[in-house]
């Protein structure tokens, strides 16, 4: 089965049970928003405002309002991640069932490049079994000065 297709499904299920045990309507702003993030799978770490735009872009009529209640209800829901990684302003990716990710960002473009590593990931439990820790999630943001030429902080020679 296509990967893309578990996760669509993995995000409908738990859309569903969350929506049923929070006694909350199914809205269609809701599942405009969730098929933003579903069908832009390179649309990550966007703001409310981005989303807002693109959608209205699109021709669809949701209010700013409407759009953060729903990213928070989605994030409150685990279907989306809120992340701050500069100037605390919060910015949205999907929550895939599978697969962690951790995020490196740069301090003068806020270029985000993502990364998987194992080795990591198993230090993590390593410490938190030692410290006498359960860990029940993590999050790991690296922040630095990307090498890349197109960024503000080089300067040309």
């Amino acid at each position: 089965m296509d990967p893309n297709q578990n996760a669509h499904e993995w995000v409908w299920q738990k859309l569903g049970t969350y929506l049923s045990d929070h006694d909350c309507k199914d809205t269609q702003p809701r599942r405009t928003i969730i098929e933003y993030f579903l069908n832009h799978p390179d649309q990550q770490h966007v703001s409310a405002e981005q989303v807002h735009q693109s959608l209205k872009d699109q021709g669809h009529k949701l209010g700013l309002a409407t759009v953060y209640r729903s990213l928070n209800l989605l994030v409150d829901a685990d279907i989306l991640e809120q992340h701050h990684f500069q100037n605390d302003k919060a910015v949205y990716e999907l929550k895939y069932p599978e697969g962690h990710h951790d995020h490196l960002v740069c301090l003068d473009c806020g270029d985000i490049k993502e990364f998987e590593d194992e080795y990591i990931e198993e230090r993590q439990q390593e410490i938190a079994m030692k410290l006498g820790f359960d860990l029940a999630s993590h999050r790991l943001e690296l922040f630095g000065h990307c090498k890349q030429k197109s960024c503000p902080s080089k300067t040309s020679s």
